[in-house]
């Protein structure tokens, strides 16, 4: 199931690819595996290397592929309830499709093996939930928002596999990558309720309110600039649920939206430790912010 109600749209191949592989969202992925490396090294010392690409491109790939499994697990739905999907409408081959996501996964497990045996075995647990997410836990509300929210978090956990999971790198990644997952269940427990075709009504604060979790957090650590970032975050996750007001299928955008709001809190927790470095991570992530929502004006998005 998509995460906003899909958008009429025709074209040719190409455009059934990017409507698969929603490039907009792919600007949300690197953020996390760039917070967990240096929430990690934060935690104990030292800096990352060049295995930090290794790992965002295998998360990367280990995302395209979920994509991919989310039209391939509903494609018999989508061929009755939206058969303007790229699948149903024959724009992109289910054959292409399937052996695309067999080359994402294992690209993006031979990419985190290279970053050695802790990065690759949190890959193959990322990749097990995104199955479980894909083809059981999406079909219940409830199930199917926590399980798309443990996998954004063990993508945190994937970026701190570089370092290590001693007790001090636990304590330090833990609370952040359950506000990620946090934010992204309760966002991922709106499109649910969006896709049902009801109001959204005051479900829409949630993801403003584990933006708040952050900022409190941040405070607690004294990280000043890091808590400040995470405000204005906040504000605008605030901002967003404010639009959406009554949001219904009819009005699609919001959820995009939310989800490109992630990087706000990627940002956040990658400024949270002093060091020249974590501030660079955190003002190139929000830079990316707004080229995701110029993205997200040209390509389908949830």
């Amino acid at each position: 199931m998509s995460l906003e109600p899909d958008r009429a749209g025709g074209g040719g191949a190409l455009a059934g690819w990017a409507r698969l592989l929603r490039p907009p969202n792919l600007f949300t992925v690197p953020g996390d595996v760039a917070a967990g490396v240096l929430l990690a090294t934060a935690a104990v010392g030292g800096a990352p290397d060049r295995r930090l690409f290794y790992a965002i491109f295998a998360s990367l790939a280990l995302y395209a592929c979920g994509l991919l499994l989310n039209d391939l697990a509903d494609l018999e739905i989508d061929r009755i309830e939206r058969p303007q999907r790229p699948l149903p409408a024959g724009r992109v081959p289910v054959a292409a499709a399937v052996v695309a996501a067999l080359a994402a996964a294992f690209g993006g497990l031979g990419l985190a093996w290279l970053c050695g045996v802790r990065t690759l075995a949190a890959g193959a647990l990322l990749l097990a939930m995104v199955g479980v997410y894909n083809f059981a836990a999406k079909r219940h509300r409830l199930a199917g928002a926590l399980a798309m929210g443990l996998c954004r978090a063990l993508n945190v956990w994937l970026g701190a596999s570089l370092v290590g999971f001693s007790a001090a790198v636990r304590l330090a990644v833990l609370p952040p990558s359950l506000v990620v997952g946090g934010y992204i269940a309760a966002v991922t427990y709106i499109a649910f309720w969006e896709v049902d075709d009801r109001p959204v009504g005051r479900i829409r604060w949630l993801p403003a309110t584990a933006s708040a979790v952050a900022v409190g957090l941040l405070l607690r650590a004294q990280a000043w600039p890091a808590a400040t970032i995470a405000m204005a975050a906040t504000a605008a996750h605030a901002m967003i649920g404010r639009a959406a007001g009554r949001l219904a299928v009819g009005r699609p955008g919001q959820i995009g939206r939310w989800i490109r709001g992630l990087i706000g809190l990627q940002a956040a927790f990658c400024a949270g430790s002093p060091g020249l470095g974590h501030l660079v991570a955190a003002i190139l992530l929000l830079a990316v912010w707004p080229a995701s929502a110029l993205v997200g004006k040209r390509f389908y998005g949830s």
